[in-house]
């Protein structure tokens, strides 16, 4: 897959993680780090193709990436990779009370709707919005809530996804909020007529923070969602993509400003390039 190659040759031109050379960084830790965000890439394709399964190595990668569990660290903090600013595509702000929850109106996801049944889908490098924070606000940033406002974040949602619904491990007792989600029973998910969901809110969102994850660590990265071949489906996705006129505009970057990400480069040697 050479599209997959040349982005995994991109890695080590990224402020994050450090050079091979650094001496402090194992080559090992590098080789860690390069397999995983291989796996992640290959993974994301294999979703868009339609096996939505894969939402499970794109946790236990997230898990590996970033989260620590002493006594054991994250291969991005084994690499000193998490002291840049990471891209988040959510617009939680925005989101009124009893919207059709992070649909249409934001958040990480869309809401497209077919025959009155909604089917949720990551919107790539289509998202309304993006901005960057530090990775510990991108982490624990909430980008779920339900009607009774308990709220998710990327960790949250990794680590559900992998510790828990079979990612690595089985465990039976499932967070409550996690549980409602990945059933389909939480009031923020279910439709009026109680017809479940095409596609899953969950498997979308965890889509998405992969997608961003990619796009802060592989310069070239760049990816939009697939064109349907169902045309009634992709006028309905078109619809849904259509940017609501109460959303803040986009912060845009002009081409010789510093990188938001933190490298100190030109943001059209760094994280504009194309």
């Amino acid at each position: 897959m050479q599209a997959t190659k040349t982005a995994l040759q991109r890695l080590l031109s990224m402020t994050t993680p450090p050079p091979i050379s650094n001496p402090a960084i194992p080559n090992q830790i590098i080789q860690h780090l390069r397999d995983h965000v291989d796996f992640v890439v290959r993974s994301s394709d294999a979703y868009d193709e339609g096996y939505q399964s894969e939402v499970k190595r794109f946790a236990v990668s997230m898990r590996t990436l970033f989260h620590d569990a002493l006594p054991f660290r994250s291969l991005m903090a084994q690499a000193e990779g998490l002291q840049g600013n990471f891209i988040t595509t959510a617009i939680t702000t925005a989101i009124p009370h009893g919207a059709d929850h992070l649909g249409k109106y934001g958040g990480l996801i869309r809401t497209a709707y077919l025959d009155g049944r909604p089917t949720y889908y990551a919107p790539l490098d289509s998202a309304w919005n993006a901005r960057w924070l530090s990775f510990s606000d991108w982490w624990n940033e909430p980008v779920f809530m339900n009607e009774q406002r308990a709220e998710l974040s990327r960790r949250d949602l990794a680590l559900s996804i992998a510790n828990k619904d079979g990612g690595s491990n089985v465990d039976p007792n499932l967070s409550d909020i996690y549980a409602l989600l990945s059933q389909h029973e939480s009031p923020g998910w279910v439709q009026s007529s109680g017809e479940a969901a095409i596609t899953a809110p969950e498997r979308a969102a965890i889509r998405q923070i992969v997608h961003e994850t990619l796009r802060t660590l592989l310069l070239a990265y760049r990816k939009m969602p697939k064109a349907e071949a169902d045309p009634r489906l992709a006028a309905a996705m078109l619809k849904a993509s259509e940017r609501p006129p109460s959303l803040p505009p986009s912060q845009g970057y002009r081409r010789n400003d510093v990188c938001p990400c933190g490298s100190s480069k030109r943001f059209k040697y760094c994280h504009g390039a194309v």
